[in-house]
């Protein structure tokens, strides 16, 4: 009988503790979700605030650059930098040089570099008075043999600057869509383009002095350029395989210009009534 009682009175609990734990099961769950809902709502929020603040800091920044020349010498100029932080990558014009290696991060902006070396910091954001700046870090020196940081001010906002951005982009294409069929020209010999691509009369600024000469047609550019080529002992096509490099606008001789650095020679690329031609065949540095 006392085992009979017992037994009704386990069994009789047993809905107790099943509702009980589906009670706090459900309560559980509810806080759960709550608590899922307030994290997504501060993710949002924090993502949304991140998005705003991207924004805020990308547009034109205007103040002291560092020019770099050989020979670890660097000057110091005034100009400009578009940063925009909205997309990905970010976009970092530096007078003029569209730079493909930067990345954003906590309001900082970063160099890649390889597989060897940790990623440098090309400078960070700050607010002064009310506007935000942009502290670079420069490789230069100064008297007392420390790095110079120096911050440039924006000056306009992304939306008013976006069609300078697209701008440099579009030059940027236009000058490779010029640059391959200039390679394609040496490699086939091809006389006929060689006359449109080069700005005659062009005078050769080579190291042999005693060859040197003014160049006036396109035949003499490409034997000039097949000479040059027999001495390194180099095909044309691997000679050429490799990019140009665009000067800062602020550069002293071939600001905005792009220049090709094949060590037996250089070639200097400019734009001339809405055409991008061979301006200088030299060497140096």
């Amino acid at each position: 009988m006392t085992k009979t009682i017992i037994a009704f009175f386990i069994y009789a609990m047993i809905p107790v503790y099943s509702s009980a734990f589906s009670l706090k099961s459900e309560s559980n769950m509810r806080d759960a979700g709550t608590s899922t809902e307030m994290k997504q709502d501060s993710f949002s929020d924090t993502t949304l605030m991140e998005t705003e603040l991207k924004k805020e800091l990308s547009g034109k920044y205007e103040g002291v650059l560092e020019v770099s020349y050989c020979c670890e010498n660097y000057e110091y100029k005034n100009g400009s930098v578009y940063i925009d932080l909205t997309v990905d990558p970010i976009v970092f014009i530096y007078s003029g040089v569209i730079g493909n290696q930067y990345f954003y991060e906590n309001t900082k902006i970063f160099s890649k570099s390889d597989d060897n070396h940790e990623n440098s910091i090309s400078g960070w954001f700050e607010k002064i008075n009310g506007k935000w700046v942009f502290w670079q870090t420069f490789e230069g020196y100064d008297d007392e043999g420390e790095k110079k940081p120096d911050y440039i001010t924006k000056t306009a906002n992304l939306e008013s600057c976006k069609s300078d951005i697209i701008s440099y982009f579009s030059q940027e294409a236009i000058f490779k869509e010029y640059w391959d069929n200039f390679k394609q020209a040496i490699i086939n010999a091809d006389i006929y383009s060689l006359s449109h691509s080069v700005k005659y009369p062009l005078v050769d600024e080579g190291f042999d002095y005693a060859n040197r000469k003014t160049i006036n047609s396109a035949s003499e550019f490409y034997q000039r350029i097949i000479m040059y080529l027999n001495e390194s002992q180099t095909s044309t096509e691997i000679f050429f395989n490799k990019e140009c490099h665009r000067e800062m606008e602020i550069s002293d001789g071939c600001g905005g210009c792009y220049i090709f650095y094949g060590g037996k020679f250089n070639l200097v690329f400019e734009k001339i009534k809405g055409e991008y031609k061979v301006v200088r065949l030299a060497l140096w540095g």
